[in-house]
């Protein structure tokens, strides 16, 4: 059989540089890339160059960025058995976060924070989407044989079989964009109220901050129903209540997760998330270094 059209395969583009796939459209199934050469692909080039300069740390030393990235996929991303978010619990750490205070490293301090299982809950609040994602159907068998894979190991059948896997996950994707604003929308929520708290470390101890942040927790978890509008009030009014301004935190209390999601001809797109607005220094950091090498 000759492969003469573009397939429609699965790329997810979060506007990050990281463990999502970048649009692929290729020609012909023995010219799509193998899994171990999106495997090599999925290790980020922010955070390769945030390992170099910090390097002498003690974290760094243990892992080479590709094994950190894989790692986190495997254990974190694609477990099943952890909640998409465990942050609540760990609220007295939200101050001593590093995640957001040097945008530059944003995603090495996201990565290095889940593969040591730091417990930051600002890193706890943004990475339900890419727990979503990564668990997926069809993502239970991409996500194995990406980590498994090794140079011309794959075949012709099994890299159509991976293929077909990897297109199940952004079929489901495409077919319920509802579920993934469901979950950007709710760890948005999340992510701010936390953020408050890093701002006024004493409401990690204040018994209602406690009980809202498990509530919101809980419904991100369970994926239950919500009201967006009566979230939204109740977040402004509690934040007014704590004499937090809601402009410290960048919190938008119009804020609806409409992302745009197209499966076309030769790649899925998923764009306008809020949490790439986290790693935008480091996109636009990997961006000039793409243009300086060209």
């Amino acid at each position: 059989m000759k492969w003469k059209n573009t397939l429609k395969i699965l790329s997810i583009s979060l506007g990050l540089c990281l463990v999502v796939l970048t649009a692929l459209g290729l020609w012909g199934l023995s010219r799509l890339p193998a899994a171990y050469q999106i495997k090599n692909a999925l290790v980020p080039s922010a955070m390769t160059k945030a390992a170099e300069e910090n390097s002498t740390t003690a974290e760094t030393t243990t892992m080479s960025p590709g094994k950190m990235a894989l790692q986190v996929l495997r254990d974190d991303f694609a477990n099943t058995e952890r909640p998409f978010s465990e942050g609540c619990k760990y609220l007295t750490k939200s101050s001593e976060s590093t995640f957001l205070k040097d945008p530059n490293h944003a995603t090495f301090r996201f990565f290095i924070t889940t593969l040591y299982d730091n417990h930051d809950p600002l890193v706890e609040t943004a990475a339900p989407v890419f727990r979503y994602i990564f668990r997926l159907p069809g993502m239970n068998e991409v996500v194995p044989a990406v980590l498994q894979s090794t140079e011309n190991e794959q075949g012709l059948f099994q890299k159509a079989l991976f293929y077909y896997h990897l297109y199940q996950a952004g079929n489901h994707l495409s077919r319920h964009p509802e579920k993934l604003d469901e979950i950007l929308q709710k760890s948005y929520n999340l992510h701010h109220l936390v953020k408050a708290v890093s701002l006024k470390p004493e409401l990690a101890t204040d018994s209602e901050t406690q009980t809202f942040c498990d509530e919101l927790e809980k419904e991100l978890n369970l994926q239950e129903p919500f009201d967006a509008n009566k979230i939204s009030e109740r977040l402004t009014a509690f934040f007014a209540n704590k004499n937090i301004d809601i402009k410290d935190l960048s919190y938008d209390p119009e804020y609806r997760s409409k992302t745009q999601i197209q499966l076309s001809g030769s790649k899925v797109g998923v764009q306008d998330t809020w949490v790439a607005k986290l790693f935008a220094k480091d996109i636009e950091e990997r961006e000039k270094r793409k243009k300086n090498t060209h």
